[in-house]
């Protein structure tokens, strides 16, 4: 849902906060539901395919991103595709420069964390599934400990295993920067 700041008025005290703090001209708030990838169906998982909003990308404007439900897994390039980029040269990145992209390990956001990414910097996010709570490892390296909001006793790994396992939603703030900060 684009334009959260125009429909929700906490989401706009927030919004005009950000403004007032950070100097910039305007932030923009969006809200992503990501689905959850099913875990019934193993050859999803072997063709390492999940579930995106996006390809992968970079914007023109700094974002703040808040998980506020679910799990989502993200890379993000270490450097910019483009230095101070503005609206101007926004463009999907060529398949050549995403092989060729130095990022930083993949990491996983759980409600309530928070990550900021550069203008500039490719990035992409998905849902992913944790497959085995009972020892607290789960498939693509990442364990529980990666959470450490949600419980690990076995007694409640079932209800768990749905609020990880299922639909992840984030807020993410655009930080519009104005001429004279760019330049």
């Amino acid at each position: 849902i684009d334009r959260m700041q125009k429909r929700w008025n906490p989401i706009a005290e927030v919004a005009w906060q950000l403004e007032e703090e950070l100097g910039v001209s305007q932030v923009g708030v969006n809200l992503y539901l990501t689905p959850e990838v099913s875990s019934e169906n193993d050859s999803l998982r072997r063709n390492g395919e999940v579930r995106q909003g996006f390809e992968a990308h970079w914007d023109w404007m700094d974002v703040i991103v808040i998980q506020l439900s679910g799990r989502k897994r993200w890379s993000v390039a270490r450097q910019p595709s483009v230095y101070l980029s503005n609206k101007d040269q926004k463009r999907k990145p060529t398949r050549e420069e995403l092989e060729q992209l130095p990022r930083y390990s993949d990491f996983t956001l759980c409600p309530g964390d928070v990550l900021y990414i550069p203008r500039g910097h490719i990035h992409n996010a998905s849902t992913v599934i944790f497959d085995n709570l009972d020892n607290g490892s789960v498939e693509g390296g990442l364990d529980l400990n990666s959470c450490p909001s949600y419980p690990k006793d076995s007694t409640l790994t079932e209800l768990f295993t749905n609020r990880l396992n299922g639909p992840s939603l984030h807020l993410t703030f655009g930080l519009l920067q104005s001429n004279e900060c760019t330049i």
